[in-house]
């Protein structure tokens, strides 16, 4: 199907439908890593992909600012501008 990509430029459903199932693939490997290393370690030389050791994954702890804070923010950043 990869292959077909390259060849068929206009087929935008079919392209959609591969990155569609690349993603999900990608989400269930993402669950496997978390919850069982050694059937993800199985899965990934089954299907001959390659992990990504430098991979962290992200820090849900740290707070991230609200949307009203950021906007907060970005209009003091627009006043300092125009001043």
């Amino acid at each position: 199907m990869a292959a077909r990509m390259g060849t068929a430029v206009q087929d935008k459903h079919s392209r959609k439908g591969l990155q569609d199932m690349v993603q999900r693939r990608k989400k269930y490997l993402k669950y496997l890593r978390r919850t069982d290393w050694d059937s993800y370690c199985m899965v990934l030389s089954k299907l001959g992909l390659r992990d990504i050791p430098e991979y962290k994954a992200p820090d849900y702890k740290k707070t991230q600012p609200t949307k009203a804070q950021s906007k907060k923010s970005k209009s003091k950043r627009k006043r300092k501008m125009k001043a």
